[in-house]
């Protein structure tokens, strides 16, 4: 991609002008000491063998950056930028992925490295630029694999076309990109190129080297200072007259049309190119008649390579820009079915399908793709960008939105771009983002002004005019400022965390149905039945008397409504939707039974009448059928195992009196009684079919006994207490201790040792969990977290938290997510397949109860979780390609005491311990306790449901209960 001779036909040309955060220096480097640096790097790697390697660089913006990629390339070895945070282990991950134990530092960022107890050895100390780099050896197992197939780069994608994956790209395939494009815009030695995204983002690859090859200078500034409009600004246009620019529209939505059209793009200006990208062109952008600066509309996907197509965009264009003409004869663009597949044809236009990209020449290795594979075909490879586009009669193509934006609501399918685009030309609207809330069923679209004088008014009549009903999106919400992803994109997932956060701040705890129901009306048709705050008249101006319907309301509307209604006030109105469409019933006869149904959304709220009766029918009658003493209080959690060669069903559990007691579930006598060395507040795991348990104990030995004999078979003495359940797979056993040395251990069914190891600073109380593929996962009480591999303890990926694991983790095996609560009030999310973590949830106090996991309608799962804080929470999430979205808090209970035992579920029930004592039957859907019963000890013991209306619980009373659910 380098073009060496120009580095000795301007030695003393200036290459580089870099600005750090400090902003008194600026740092001015040439050709010749750029060639040197990149010299220097090119060197180290062909003397470390490490020529034709996959190499990872964790840098930031710096002149050391351009020397690395640069030296790498030349190297015939294929670079990977990767991000550098306060957390290493996605970035050891990735190494990983790329298959590398190779990687550039910072030499400052080695701290960070030590801190984390991440082991590494120094290939190499470079003095690069000014800046201290070091090429670092990782110490984990990792195939050596060689850069087969001239590949020059690796690189993530953005995540906009499916779950985010790496594609290799080889120099065959992003070089036409950059002859294609050089010669476009007639780059030479006189132009000052902008730097803008991060390495991590391709468009970089393209910068940086588009300007090496034409003798150009690269314009970089220190991170801080790419994040803040301000002193870009002027560093950009006062200090350096950047003449090329390549950024998202979401970038330069950061400074204000007055200065983009009176400075950026007027006369005078430095700038001759205005390069728009990653996102929809900004129909918002007002270019002057007299501008000099060319402004394009550049659109591709990184699976070819950066850029595909290119349209140069003037004062007289309409407001539907094109997607262009391919950059190149090397690009084919195709339209496919956006359900099927297919192909479609075009002859007859316009015409609407998933926009499909090809290449004969330009081809990438994406994913887990065999490169072999990839190039021995000669034909065109197309790649799906995942985009609605249409094709119309002029024969050029034109974006409407993102394929998998279109939501189906109330059973009609909804384009989210679509409306977005549609707000985007309301005037006064600066950018937008239109959001579909699952769990309510809800659209809403949150904004940005340019114009404080937009009213909402406005936006909602322009949105009329040019969606359907159905389309209409059910709140708009003006917010100050839209989040922005690494990439300059518009950041959805932060969008959605910003709008849990109103909704929290919104539905406060005063209000009722009523009033619930007034700002509802008023966000879908602009109308407000009676006044609210302080500001507002206090005179009515709409008709009481006037119907749903009169008043310009649909059907879709009122399922809208009724939808939100419930779900922010957490209580059912069934005939509201009835009442909505009859034109007969006015808003005062709606109002009236409003407040018959009135609910205050807050914890101990009244219910009416009827919603009282309806919870009296569902009442649970919780009564003691038996007890078995075990004479010490019993922390342990009951657990059941069938016989198949007994045909016996049997519970068992173990007690702080040193005893295990196994139980006929049927009959209720003892089985057997064990009796152990020690106290036991492990639970009882099983080997199927061969009736055997395993339980750990006090006094550091894991016991493998007979179920129906209580005869031990064997033991393990591991050096420190066992309090989790052994996991049983296959044949290996897994658990964790407290001891000292090691506290990790595998054994076969014999309990011979298979490996041992040390896992964190502490003991182990959290049990293994099986995640599939011969693979496990653990936590400890340091809060350190990992994924092993169960027959050879290697890790596949670990972490950290901030305070200790008590609970069991829980593994969502369809969707590979693991769930893992730490003591300090926080859920998190992570991939089973390395670890990456994809959000976090908090609870007001502090979680030793594990996570219950729950599947509703429309795909959506509820976690519940008890908290040391007295209250049952529940979180709703939507897994697949929402997996990244914080989960929102759907309710939560308040209960008699704090809750350390886990929540155990049967037909929309749950059945909550508190450490009071108190049992409490729980119905999921009305958010109450239908059933409870006291017993008379503490309970730290997790219930156990047998059989659907049995329920065994262990209580310091020294008591193990069998309970009975009647209605």
């Amino acid at each position: 991609m380098l073009k060496t001779e120009v580095f000795s036909e301007k030695p003393f040309g200036n290459a580089i002008t870099y600005h750090p955060n400090d902003e008194s220096r600026t740092l001015f480097f040439t050709y010749n000491q750029l060639w040197n640096a990149i010299t220097d790097v090119r060197k180290k790697l062909e003397d470390s063998n490490l020529s034709g390697c996959y190499i990872g660089v964790a840098s930031g913006h710096s002149p050391a950056l351009i020397a690395i990629v640069s030296g790498i390339h030349l190297s015939n070895s294929a670079f990977c930028s990767l991000k550098v945070s306060n957390n290493p282990i996605p970035l050891m991950n990735t190494l990983k992925r790329i298959s590398t134990s190779y990687c550039f530092f910072n030499t400052a960022d080695t701290k960070l490295l030590l801190a984390n107890q991440i082991k590494f050895k120094v290939i190499a100390d470079l003095n690069l630029l000014q800046e201290l780099i070091v090429l670092l050896q990782f110490e984990f197992d990792t195939p050596y694999t060689k850069t087969l197939h001239n590949i020059a780069y690796c690189v993530a994608t953005s995540g906009s076309t499916g779950d985010p994956k790496f594609v290799r790209v080889p120099t065959d395939c992003i070089l036409p990109n950059l002859v294609a494009l050089e010669k476009l815009f007639k780059l030479g030695e006189s132009d000052r190129i902008l730097v803008s995204c991060p390495p991590t983002f391709d468009p970089f690859v393209v910068d940086v080297f588009m300007a090496l090859r034409n003798g150009a200078c690269l314009i970089l500034v220190a991170n801080e200072i790419r994040l803040d409009a301000g002193r870009l600004r002027k560093i950009v246009f006062e200090q350096n007259a950047v003449t090329f620019m390549q950024i998202t529209p979401s970038y330069l939505r950061q400074w204000s049309d007055d200065w983009i059209r009176n400075v950026m793009l007027a006369k005078g200006s430095s700038l001759r190119h205005l390069v728009l990208g990653g996102e929809p062109f900004p129909i918002w952008l007002n270019i002057p008649v007299q501008s000099p600066v060319e402004v394009y509309n550049i659109y591709g996907i990184t699976e070819v390579s950066c850029w595909a197509t290119i349209e140069l965009v003037t004062a007289a264009s309409t407001d539907e820009i094109s997607l262009g003409k391919p950059i190149d004869e090397t690009i084919e663009l195709q339209l496919r079915d956006v359900d099927t597949g297919q192909v479609l044809s075009v002859e007859q236009r316009p015409i609407r399908g998933n926009l499909h990209i090809g290449s004969r020449v330009r081809k990438c290795v994406v994913g887990n793709e065999l490169a072999e594979q990839v190039f021995a075909c000669d034909t065109i490879c197309y790649r799906s960008t995942g985009d609605l586009v249409e094709l119309q009669s002029d024969g050029k193509f034109y974006y409407l939105g993102r394929c998998d934006d279109v939501v189906k609501r109330f059973g009609v399918r909804v384009n989210l771009g679509w409306l977005e685009r549609c707000a985007d030309q309301c005037k006064g609207i600066s950018k937008s983002c239109a959001i579909f809330e699952t769990k309510r069923h809800r659209i809403v679209l949150l904004y940005t002004v340019c114009d404080r004088n937009m009213q909402k008014h406005d936006l909602r009549k322009l949105l009329g005019a040019k969606l359907k009903q159905e389309e209409m999106p059910d709140e708009c919400i003006q917010i100050d400022k839209l989040p922005l992803s690494d990439h300059g994109k518009t950041d959805r997932r932060k969008c959605f965390q910003q709008l849990q956060e109103i909704d929290s701040i919104k539905q406060g705890p005063n209000k009722g149905l009523k009033q619930f129901f007034n700002e509802k009306l008023f966000n879908l048709l602009g109308i407000r039945l009676f006044p609210y705050g302080s500001d507002e008249s206090k005179r009515t101006k709409f008709d009481l008397g006037c119907s749903f319907i009169d008043a310009g309301g649909t059907s879709i509307q009122a399922l809208q409504l009724v939808t939100s209604l419930q779900d922010c006030s957490k209580t059912t109105v069934p005939d509201l939707i009835r009442m909505l469409l009859d034109k007969s019933v006015p808003f005062n006869d709606i109002f009236h039974y409003l407040d018959e149904y009135h609910a205050e959304p807050q914890e101990g709220s009244s219910q009416s009448p009827k919603v009282a009766q309806e919870l009296e029918q569902l009442s649970i009658d919780i009564s003691i059928k038996t007890h078995f003493n075990m004479d010490k209080c019993i922390d342990a959690s009951p657990t059941e195992y069938y016989s198949e060669k007994h045909r016996r069903k049997i519970v068992a559990v173990g007690s702080h009196s040193h005893k295990v007691l196994v139980v006929d579930a049927e009959n209720d006598l003892t089985i057997t009684e064990l009796v152990l060395p020690d106290r036991v507040e492990s639970a009882v795991s099983y080997l199927v079919g061969e009736d055997f348990g395993f339980v750990g104990c006090y006094d550091g030995k894991l016991y493998c006994f007979d179920i129906f004999t209580g005869s031990i078979r064997w033991s393990f003495d591991s050096g420190g207490m066992i309090k989790c359940k052994a996991l049983v797979i296959e044949s290996v056993i897994i658990f964790g201790c407290y001891a000292e040395e090691h506290n990790l251990f595998a054994l076969n069914l014999d309990g011979s040792q298979i490996w041992k190891t040390h896992l964190g600073s502490k003991g182990i109380l959290s049990s293994p969990v099986f995640l599939g593929n011969g693979s496990a996962f653990v936590a400890t009480l340091d809060g350190t977290y990992c994924c092993f591999i169960v027959k050879t303890k290697v890790e596949v990926w670990r972490g950290k938290l901030e305070s200790p694991v008590f609970a069991n983790a829980v593994h969502l095996q369809q969707h590979d997510l693991i769930l893992i609560a730490e003591v300090q009030g926080r859920i998190h999310c992570l991939t089973g397949k390395c670890g990456t973590k994809l959000w976090c949830i908090s609870t007001a106090g502090n979680l030793f109860s594990s996570p219950k996991v729950v599947n509703t309608n429309d795909d959506l799962i509820d976690i519940l979780v008890g908290c040391h804080d007295k209250h049952l929470y529940c979180f709703c999430f939507r897994p697949g390609k929402y997996s990244a979205e914080n989960p929102l808090l759907k309710w939560k209970l308040r209960l008699q005491a704090a809750i350390y035992a886990t929540p155990c579920i049967v037909n929309r029930l749950a059945v909550v311990c508190s450490t009071s004592g108190w049992i409490n039957v729980i119905c999921l859907d009305r958010v109450r306790p239908i059933g409870v019963l006291k017993l008379d000890g503490e309970v730290f013991s997790t219930p156990l449901i047998v059989d659907l209306s049995v329920v065994y619980v262990g209580c310091r009373d020294n008591k193990l209960y069998k309970l009975s659910l009647c209605k």
